[in-house]
């Protein structure tokens, strides 16, 4: 999957973000199809180069984002690092809690943090956790019309058959309106 011209630009302008910043931020990256996140996050990663970058994963099980701490090599725990979080909108309400109330510990670690969410976590994030939302250094979208991205998705072979089977359809449609014109003009002529 390529990135749209849309998805590149608001790439761009989460790397810099994360390049400039000092201390702690927070940014939201919003997808809608799991080929849209992939694609971003590798072109992402490749943008981040040399900063550190750690994937963490929230689930049900796995409900406290700073236990990315935890994980962290030692010295990494102290330096400039940019951690991906995937997962928010199937973890638990937990969550939000942790995130609303420990805000203040976030902004005050040296790491950039990347929630990749869809819409709906979007949405559901900043009922939630209100707070923790307005403190966010941005919103970046990286989502694609579901249409283009099966077209995107389809061999080329497969287009041509179905403009084919499209044009074939017309054409007997077409035919069988001008069968039905001539019988109704006999018809009249009789």
């Amino acid at each position: 999957m390529r990135l749209t011209p849309d998805a590149k630009a608001e790439l761009k302008e989460l790397s810099v973000l994360l390049h400039n910043t000092q201390r702690a931020c927070w940014a939201f990256a919003v997808y809608n199809t799991a080929a849209a996140r992939d694609t971003a996050l590798a072109a992402l990663k490749k943008l981040l180069k040399p900063i550190p970058i750690f994937d963490f994963k929230l689930s049900s099980i796995q409900q406290n984002p700073l236990a990315y701490l935890d994980q962290l090599p030692p010295k990494a725990r102290e330096e400039k690092a940019v951690i991906i979080f995937f997962g928010i909108e199937r973890a638990d309400e937990k969550v939000f809690g942790i995130l609303e109330t420990q805000r203040e510990t976030f902004a005050d670690s040296p790491h950039s943090l990347v929630f990749w969410t869809t819409p709906r976590g979007r949405v559901k994030l900043a009922r939630k956790a209100p707070n923790f939302w307005a403190q966010r250094s941005g919103t970046f979208e990286f989502t694609v019309k579901q249409e283009d991205e099966a077209i995107k998705e389809t061999s080329p072979k497969t287009q041509t058959s179905k403009v084919s089977s499209t044009k074939r359809a017309r054409s007997h449609t077409v035919k069988l309106i001008r069968q039905r014109r001539k019988r109704k003009k006999g018809k009249r002529g009789t």
